[in-house]
Parts: C-alpha cells; structure tokens; sequence
C-alpha cells in the first residue's frame, strides 16, 4: 500500500471558547451548536482542498500517460511505415 501524501485527522468541532455574550443561559446551547456546525463545515472546506488537490494530481498524471501513449503510438506508426517500405526482393544476399 503507498505512503499517503495527506492524512485528514478529525479536530474537536465546538472546542472554541464562548465570548462573554455567548454565556448567558439561554444562549450557550446555541453558541455550541453554531459551533460545533462552524468546525464541520471548517473541516469539510478543508476535505474539499484535499480533494481538489488529489484530482488535480490525478489529472496530470493522466495527462502524462496519455502524452507518452500519443509518443508510443507515434513511434509505432514510423516503424510501420518503415517495415512496408521494405522490399526483400530489392536486399542482395552476400555469399
């Protein structure tokens, strides 16, 4: 199995302290919910830029294969050319 080139580890989603404002009673419930869905999304935003990374690496790879694959085919259409033109009958054998 390869080595991997990014590893994405999961963070506490609502570990950011309350502001003063944040802790009255009412409101801490929903101070640590807009949290907790502010650190998902963080973290989501930042699967999302791996990602993109991955398949940009992924589409340049590709690209090189096929850019060695219209090389190869190049190649392989000279060498054909070259064996039809050969004519045995034009070769003098030594004797």
């Amino acid at each position: 199995m390869p080595l991997s080139d990014r590893t994405i580890r999961p963070v506490w989603l609502g570990r950011r302290p309350l502001s003063e404002e944040e802790k009255s009673e009412e409101i801490v419930q929903i101070a640590v919910c807009q949290n907790a869905v502010l650190g998902a999304l963080v973290q989501l935003a930042s699967l999302v830029r791996h990602a993109d990374d991955i398949f940009c690496d992924l589409a340049e790879e590709c690209q090189k294969v096929f850019e060695k694959t219209e090389s190869i085919g190049y190649r392989l259409e000279n060498v054909d050319r070259i064996v039809k033109q050969l004519d045995s009958t034009e070769v003098k054998i030594r004797k």
